[in-house]
């Protein structure tokens, strides 16, 4: 016997068709996030900031070096100011002889150089040209070599400014120069000691003023 036509139920294709949209639809909401990483974006223009160097400063000057050292020097005696000498029509000569255990002995032959001086200290006290007699040694004073400088064998000179009184003892007024420091005291203690006969003049005594340059040497 033959089979009769039936029609599809239309409740079970309605589900089937309904089941099929829905997968078709979360098919193409999954699809989408795809094809948009897929699609390549244009590079987006990124804006070009100006940037202004400032201009460094220059370097620093160099440095200057550091001083040198200062060299030391040898001791030099103080420069005084002194009258200008007058010319004498007289010298009076001493000098310094070596003596025995380093002393020296004021000997006879040492230069004695007037110094001007103001009308009031004339007064009292006179030079060469204006005495009747030259005053002369009468007591050697004797001067200690001092032995540092005696060991290294150093000469020099102490310049006094000295008065003689009317009795011929000698007063040191003054170190005028000096080459060594060590020679002042020994110098000044031997011109203290130094007798010298009285300074006459119109045939009385008087003061005489000089200047005296006394020698320390090893060689005489």
């Amino acid at each position: 016997m033959a089979r009769l036509y039936q029609p599809p139920k239309k409740g079970s294709n309605l589900a089937v068709s309904t089941v099929l949209g829905l997968v078709a639809a979360l098919l193409i909401f999954l699809l989408i996030p795809l094809v948009q990483f897929s699609e390549v974006r244009p590079a987006t223009a990124q804006p070009i900031e100006e940037l202004v160097l400032a201009v460094p400063p220059p370097p620093p000057p160099p440095s200057d070096p550091p001083p040198p050292p200062p060299e030391e020097k040898e001791e030099t005696p103080p420069e005084l100011d002194t009258p200008p000498p007058m010319p004498s029509l007289e010298q009076l000569e001493l000098s310094l002889n070596p003596g025995i255990g380093g002393e020296l002995t004021i000997g006879d032959s040492l230069d004695f150089n007037f110094q001007v001086e103001s009308a009031e200290q004339l007064m009292s006290r006179y030079g060469f040209d204006d005495l009747d007699e030259v005053p002369h040694v009468t007591r050697h004073g004797r001067i200690q070599y001092p032995v540092q400088l005696q060991r290294r064998r150093v000469e020099g000179y102490v310049q006094l400014l000295v008065f003689i009184d009317p009795s011929g003892r000698v007063d040191v007024q003054e170190v005028l120069n000096y080459s060594h420091k060590d020679f002042v005291a020994p110098a000044k203690a031997g011109a203290a000691a130094t007798r010298f006969s009285p300074p006459i003049r119109n045939g009385q005594a008087v003061s005489a003023k000089y200047s005296w340059r006394i020698e320390f040497s090893l060689n005489r």
